[in-house]
C-alpha cells in the first residue's frame, strides 16, 4: 500500500514538473478543508447528529444509571443485606454490558455513516473540481502536495462551487 502511494505521488510530481516546464496551469485543492468546511460536509454532520443523536442520548442515560448504582453501592453497599447488595451488583453488571453493547453498535454505525458521507462529499467535490478545471482551463489539479504556491490553491473556488451546487450560501 505504501509503495502504491509512493508511486502515485511520484507520478503526480513528474506530471506536475512536466506541466510546469510547459507553462501549464496547475491548481491545488486542500482536501481537509473540503471535508470540514464544504456545504455537503456541514449537512452531513447535521444528518449524523439527527440520525445518531437519540441513540447517544439513550447511551448517556444508561451511563448515568450506571454511575447512580455505583454511587449507591459505594455509599450504602456495606450496610445493605448481602442478597440486596448482590442483586445491585448483578444489576450493575447487566447495565454495564448493555452500555458496552450499545456503545459498540453506535461507534460502528457512526464509522459506517461517516465513511458513506465522506464518499458522497468526495464525489461532489470531484464534480466541482472538474467543472472548475474545465472553466478555468487547468491542465492539472492535485489534492496532495509537499509544497504548493498560494496562487495555485483553488480550494475556496471549490467550496463556493460545491455550495452553489448544493443550493447553500458559500462560506462558513
Amino acid at each position: 500500500m505504501k509503495l502504491r502511494s509512493a508511486l502515485r505521488a511520484g507520478v503526480l510530481m513528474l506530471a506536475a514538473a512536466c506541466a510546469a516546464a510547459q507553462g501549464a496551469k496547475i491548481g491545488f485543492v486542500d482536501v481537509s478543508r473540503i471535508e470540514n468546511e464544504s456545504a455537503p460536509a456541514l449537512r452531513a454532520v447535521e444528518r449524523l447528529k439527527q440520525a445518531l443523536g437519540p441513540r447517544q442520548g439513550k447511551l448517556d442515560e444508561l451511563q448515568r444509571q450506571i454511575a447512580d448504582v455505583r454511587d449507591q453501592l459505594a455509599k450504602t453497599g456495606e450496610k445493605m443485606p448481602l442478597s440486596e447488595r448482590q442483586a445491585k451488583e448483578r444489576s450493575l453488571e447487566t447495565l454495564i454490558r448493555q452500555a458496552d453493547k450499545m456503545s459498540t453498535g453506535l461507534t460502528e454505525d457512526l464509522e459506517l455513516r461517516k465513511n458513506e458521507e465522506r464518499a458522497r462529499i468526495t464525489r461532489e467535490a470531484n464534480i466541482a473540481i472538474k467543472a472548475i478545471a474545465v472553466a478555468g482551463n487547468y491542465d492539472l489539479i492535485v489534492q496532495g502536495a509537499v509544497y504548493r504556491s498560494p496562487g495555485t490553491d483553488i480550494t475556496e473556488q471549490v467550496l463556493k462551487e460545491m455550495a452553489k451546487r448544493a443550493g447553500a450560501p458559500p462560506g462558513k
